[in-house]
């Protein structure tokens, strides 16, 4: 085998080599994980009344509202051989807050006393993806590599802001309104319709009020000169 032949085959081998590792994406560099978390709050019936008010109303608002916000599953009330009648009391005000009836489920408590009811549901916490710095030297890359950083911001951006971490990795269904929106940005589009103010005219209206015109786009009460 003559040598310009063995450079040839090993170049060859070299270049097989590097195709055959596929480059990996930003989210597979840099991925986003979704932790479960199980909110609770803890009660106790004494007698008929009602074991969620008082110094408890406040915390019994806030653990409705954040499962109405990012509850995952049914919220559970739990407890030991709890009575029927307790049980609707418990479900009834859930239903006043706003919970559908078909998200409220009971549950038997393995341990507690007498009276203990607990409020649970799951929900998710975000851990965003950790960036590395912009420390590497980009002038002088003759690999053409991207930045080692490339496109984690933008993943830890849209994690940290999500506000339900669970639509990250499943998003929610699309809604009633959301067929109407989308076929009116996509008729703008092709129509070429801009929306909103643009940039020029709002800056047209700031030189001319500098300029001590009063602005004819601005109602009166908002009309100002100098």
């Amino acid at each position: 085998m003559g040598v310009r032949t063995f450079l040839l085959i090993a170049t060859l081998a070299a270049l097989a080599a590097c195709d055959s590792v596929a480059p990996q994406s930003a989210e597979q560099l840099y991925p986003t994980r979704l932790q479960p978390e199980t909110v609770t709050m803890n009660a106790h019936f004494t007698g008929n009344a009602d074991p969620f008010t008082g110094e408890l109303a406040g915390r019994f608002e806030t653990l409705v509202s954040g499962y109405l916000a990012s509850g995952h599953g049914p919220i559970e009330v739990s407890a030991v051989n709890l009575p029927p009648r307790d049980y609707e009391l418990v479900r009834q005000k859930l239903m006043a807050a706003g919970v559908p009836k078909g998200w409220i489920r009971l549950a038997s408590a393995a341990t507690g006393n007498a009276g203990d009811v607990t409020l649970s549901y799951q929900r998710f916490d975000v851990v965003a993806p950790n960036c590395p710095g912009w420390s590497v030297a980009m002038d002088r890359n003759p690999e053409n590599l991207p930045d080692p950083g490339l496109g984690c911001d933008t993943l830890h951006n849209t994690a940290v802001l999500a506000a339900d971490p669970a639509d990250i990795v499943s998003p929610q269904p699309i809604g009633p309104a959301d067929p109407a929106l989308i076929a009116r940005v996509g008729n703008n589009y092709r129509n070429g319709s801009v929306p909103g103010t643009t940039t020029d005219q709002i800056q047209t209206i700031r030189d001319q009020t500098a300029a001590g015109v009063t602005t004819q786009g601005l109602s009166a009460g908002q009309q100002q000169t100098h």
